[in-house]
């Protein structure tokens, strides 16, 4: 169930550091997707939470995936939500990613 906060939504996707999630706002999930570096950070934080395990990752992905579905087949209108999804999305691919290069 959506709630509207967004701490919630992550904390239901992916492991992220408890400060960023403690002060989370539409605008920092904003400010986060358009920075590459910060998003690479929470890539490599969720890579290493994950202990590097690609099946982990792609769990969370086909996670993040299965919600946006649903957000679609609902017909959900709701900006924050969708930011919020695609800076779950954005990180879990980055981690997949930098973890399947690294191995």
């Amino acid at each position: 169930m959506y709630t509207h906060r967004l701490d919630a939504v992550l904390k239901a996707l992916i492991p992220l550091p408890s400060a960023f999630l403690q002060t989370l706002s539409h605008h920092a999930v904003r400010q986060a997707l358009d920075s590459d570096t910060t998003l690479n950070q929470f890539a490599a934080y969720l890579s290493q939470s994950a202990s590097s395990n690609l099946r982990q990752l792609t769990v969370y992905i086909a996670h993040i995936k299965e919600i946006w579905q649903d957000m679609v087949a609902l017909g959900l209108f709701d900006p924050e939500l969708w930011d919020t999804i695609d800076f779950a999305w954005e990180v879990a691919l980055r981690a997949l990613y930098s973890t399947a290069k690294s191995n």
